[in-house]
């Protein structure tokens, strides 16, 4: 994203004290993984992507089931059936086109046992 670009479309968070035009380039650049798409998890990659952050890498094996939709607001009754990463990251490519959204259904279980030795 081109500079004036970024300043435009995160003006009103680039004057906050504690960033700048060269801190929220930085964060453009950063990686996150969010797992989990449900009720919390598509909430945070919403304000993630929002916030700009470059890569948001969604992990989560469910599918779209109407007993989701009154409490995960991202689906609709047309995402019925389809998993929930390929769902949330069409919605969020619609709503903030400038992440560069990965959306991956590994297993869970192998995700968590494949990073667990890594230190946070």
């Amino acid at each position: 994203m081109q500079k004036d670009e970024l300043i435009k479309r995160y003006y009103s968070q680039i004057l906050l004290d504690d960033l700048s035009v060269e801190k929220q380039e930085m964060l453009s650049k950063k990686s996150i993984t969010v797992i989990g798409c449900g009720g919390l998890g598509s909430p945070l990659a919403a304000y993630l992507a929002g916030a700009g952050v470059g890569t948001i890498k969604l992990v989560d094996d469910d599918t779209v089931e109407l007993r989701n939709l009154h409490r995960q607001v991202f689906f609709s009754e047309n995402d019925i059936g389809i998993k929930k990463v390929k769902a949330l990251s069409d919605y969020l490519k619609i709503l903030i086109p400038t992440p560069k959204m990965k959306f991956t259904t590994k297993n869970l279980r192998n995700y968590i046992m494949t990073t667990s030795s890594q230190t946070y």
